[in-house]
């Protein structure tokens, strides 16, 4: 069996070697957060063409689930603006109102807000393209 070729290494390298590997560690994170962006984009994608070709829709509300991040949102709707550029694309905070209508709290008045209870709000990436 042979040994391994070891190197010599120089002050300067061996300083820098932890910095090298949390790089390698942070471009491979953000090769994996790209991934996963880009298949939440590709599921919605498919989901409103199916809810425009089947059902006759003009919207589709998406919920924003788990495995979506905050940081992941902007580039998710950076991706579907692309898509259909000339469409509505937004993330929205939508509760329940007593009725059983869904209602955007983004668009409510600020004085109205401190009545709402957010805290069973459900986030939604909302795609309009009516």
């Amino acid at each position: 069996m042979s040994q391994p070729q070891l190197q010599p290494l120089t002050r300067e390298t061996l300083r820098s070697l932890q910095a090298i590997r949390i790089e390698k560690i942070r471009v491979e994170q953000e090769k994996q957060r790209v991934y996963r962006v880009n298949q939440h984009i590709q599921q919605i994608y498919n989901q409103i063409v199916h809810e425009a070709e089947q059902k006759g829709a003009t919207s589709y509300k998406f919920h924003v689930n788990n495995s979506i991040t905050l940081q992941d949102i902007p580039d998710i709707l950076a991706g579907l603006q692309t898509l259909f550029p000339d469409s509505s694309v937004e993330h929205s905070l939508l509760v329940k109102g007593n009725d059983g209508n869904m209602y955007d709290v983004s668009n409510m008045d600020e004085k109205m807000r401190p009545f709402i209870n957010t805290q069973q709000g459900q986030q939604y990436i909302v795609i309009d393209w009516s």
